[in-house]
């Protein structure tokens, strides 16, 4: 009895250190979810998945993959508007491209680990989630240059906004060039910045508000 009463005991305690570890954890992140796909930009999810495999997107093909249906894995209906786009495509053009790959390629998508390789191109990894996960949209976000970038996500922890960062450049379809110009620009004008969440639009220029935890 007094055996079984340390265990529970201990057990208790390891699952308060964790949970005090993750609330200390400014890199925990909810990721957006597009279509009933969650996506994972500069991030990795914290539950356990299994890949189904990978679609890819380069800026050559973007018409053939924009006008790709998207189908609605919550509600099992397709849209088949087509998605409008730029001559140069920007990073929420490629992302919506690829999530309208990934899900014509598998239906069992769940989550879409997004890696853009270089202007105009990306590729995105098809997850799917292991029986049992239920906090999907958790992720842990990826620091560059000393700091945490929020990309199609938000902070789990409380955070102030700081100011903002306009217009990083041109409509580049560049992201991770534009990613880092909005890192050094948030850090030279509010140099206590510890993070920052980037906007992304389309057809317009990109912009960042820098944050403190």
């Amino acid at each position: 009895m007094k055996h079984n009463l340390l265990k529970s005991i201990a057990c208790i305690a390891m699952l308060l250190t964790t949970t005090i570890a993750l609330a200390e954890d400014n890199s925990l992140a909810r990721v957006e979810n597009y279509s009933g796909v969650y996506v994972f930009t500069d991030c990795t999810p914290i539950a356990s998945y299994e890949i189904l495999g990978d679609v890819y997107f380069d800026k050559e093909g973007k018409q053939n993959a924009m006008v790709l249906p998207l189908y609605n894995a919550s509600t099992g209906t397709m849209n088949t508007t087509a998605i409008t786009y730029n001559e140069t495509p920007q990073y929420t053009d490629i992302r919506d491209g690829l999530i309208a790959q990934a899900v014509m390629a598998n239906r069992q998508v769940e989550g879409l680990l997004l890696t853009m390789t270089k202007e105009g191109e990306g590729r995105a990894t098809l997850i799917k989630f292991k029986e049992g996960e239920e906090d999907k949209a958790l992720a842990r976000v990826k620091p560059h240059l000393g700091v945490f970038v929020f990309t199609d996500c938000t902070p789990v922890n409380t955070f102030s906004f700081v100011g903002k960062i306009n217009k990083a450049g041109g409509m580049s379809s560049d992201y991770n060039d534009l990613r880092d110009r909005l890192i050094k620009k948030a850090l030279k004008k509010y140099p206590s910045a510890q993070g920052i969440i980037t906007r992304f639009v389309s057809g317009g220029y990109d912009s960042a508000e820098a944050i403190r935890f």
